[in-house]
């Protein structure tokens, strides 16, 4: 039976091109041009993937997604935004309202078709996302506004693997999701490492993740962990190692420094809920997790 795809967009072309390009995978597209028929379609369909836009009427493509995670019997559709904003913020929110994957306009064909056999290829997912045995966005939420409740101080990690997008173009989806799960198993290491420390690490779908911890972590240790790994997988001794070669298509060399983990932390006390509820921005912010990313 072929997998079904559903395709959210408002530009009648652009949805003519995606069913085109995807009918050719074999399998069956349906297309819809606003948000409440995202979510209308995907109770009564079950698709297998949802490419969804971010500007549409009705509901933006981020409150899509995210009301699709919330939703028990959508919540492990995977989803790839698929939208004309560039710029980082836009692919952070994309990430964290529960997208799996984020490409921008005007996009690339063969990419597309690659991601799209990814997503379609991937065993079935826990409700932690990708990363099997991590919490996912909603788990993080929850754990975040209960130590914030609670008032008891403590940090918040926010972990950010840069270059990994560029680097899974060249050498394919499996580089990432190795990447990906060897990253992850440095930060359980040093959070979950000290029994007293009550840690918590989650990941937000795409590169991020996020750490919690009742004491402040070895935030250098960590970046020279990612360093190690980065040195394993894209140092010239270490790129011929079978699976990958070190130069893209387009015969450009990538190095360990094309790969890099951003790592930002925040002390929270007592009374900081109520600074984020009232920080110039917290309209915009979609979660607590988001706010203190830009806090």
């Amino acid at each position: 039976m072929s997998a079904t795809i559903m395709i959210a967009d408002d530009n009648e072309r652009i949805l003519q091109v995606l069913a085109r390009v995807l009918e050719g995978l074999g399998t069956e597209v349906v297309t819809v041009k606003d948000g409440r028929s995202v979510l209308a379609v995907a109770r009564q369909k079950a698709p297998d993937l949802i490419i969804l836009d971010v500007r549409m009427p009705g509901f933006d493509g981020y409150q899509v997604c995210a009301a699709l995670r919330e939703y028990a019997p959508t919540r492990e559709i995977p989803i790839l935004m698929l939208t004309g904003l560039s710029g980082e913020s836009e692919r952070l929110l994309g990430l964290q309202a529960g997208a799996d994957r984020y490409m921008t306009k005007p996009f690339d064909i063969s990419e597309l078709r690659q991601q799209v056999e990814s997503l379609l290829g991937r065993l079935p997912r826990t409700p932690a996302g990708p990363l099997a045995g991590l919490p996912g966005p909603s788990e993080i939420e929850r754990e975040l506004a209960g130590r914030l409740r609670v008032g008891r101080p403590f940090w918040f990690y926010h972990a950010e693997i840069r270059g990994l997008s560029e680097l899974s173009r060249a050498y394919g989806p499996a580089f990432g999701e190795e990447i990906l799960r060897r990253t992850a198993a440095i930060l359980v290491g040093e959070a979950r490492g000290r029994p007293e420390s009550q840690g918590f690490v989650g990941h937000l779908r795409g590169e991020g993740f996020v750490m919690l911890s009742g004491e402040r972590l070895d935030a250098q240790g960590i970046q020279r962990g990612f360093e190690r790994l980065a040195l394993e997988f894209l140092a010239p001794e270490g790129a011929g190692r079978g699976w990958y070669a070190a130069v893209d298509p387009e015969e450009r060399a990538f190095g360990p420094e094309d790969l890099n983990l951003e790592l930002k932390e925040v002390r929270c006390e007592r009374g900081l809920a109520g600074r984020l509820g009232k920080a110039p921005w917290a309209g915009r912010a979609r979660s607590v997790t988001e706010r203190l990313i830009n806090y």
